[in-house]
């Protein structure tokens, strides 16, 4: 795939997981009550709906943050294992495939997020160890130190 293609399917992947995520997020605040089924589709009790409801919108913020780029794994890693327990905690509680459905779209999201991201991160290394290669190639990286050094004799 082209790095234009990968970049967009990145962020709009990235644009469905925020907004899902700060939709499930607004529900914990009981902002809308008649959406607060959402988080117990995720298989947690009532006393979880705070604690959700801040750290979700602060994760899914940080995600497009660009100091914060070597968080972003544990990010990533945080809401993998989220989703997986949420999965589990329902299939657990027998609750109905459609109340399962939500994590596991969110969890697809996820997955073809990171794969994006983690394709970028590897094209812009790779570009920049080609420009790297390239400028030692040309014996431009280091301009009028390395010809001072090439310069002198070290036969001795």
């Amino acid at each position: 795939m082209d790095s234009k293609v990968i970049r967009s399917i990145y962020f709009i992947t990235l644009i469905l997981f925020c907004g899902i995520v700060s939709a499930i997020a607004i529900a914990g605040l009981d902002i809308i009550p008649q959406t607060k089924g959402i988080i117990e589709e995720f298989g947690y009790h009532h006393y979880f709906y705070e604690y959700i409801a801040i750290y979700l919108p602060i994760a899914a913020i940080s995600l497009w943050l660009k100091p914060l780029k070597l968080l972003r794994h544990f990010i990533y890693a945080g809401f993998f294992i989220l989703l997986v327990a949420a999965i589990f905690s329902n299939i657990i509680k027998g609750d109905s495939w459609s109340l399962i459905f939500l994590p596991f779209i969110l969890l697809f999201l996820l997955s073809v997020n990171y794969y994006c991201f983690y394709k970028t991160e590897i094209t812009k290394q790779k570009y920049l160890m080609y420009v790297i290669h390239k400028k030692i190639k040309d014996n431009d990286m280091f301009g009028e130190v390395s010809s001072h050094y090439s310069d002198r004799d070290y036969s001795q």
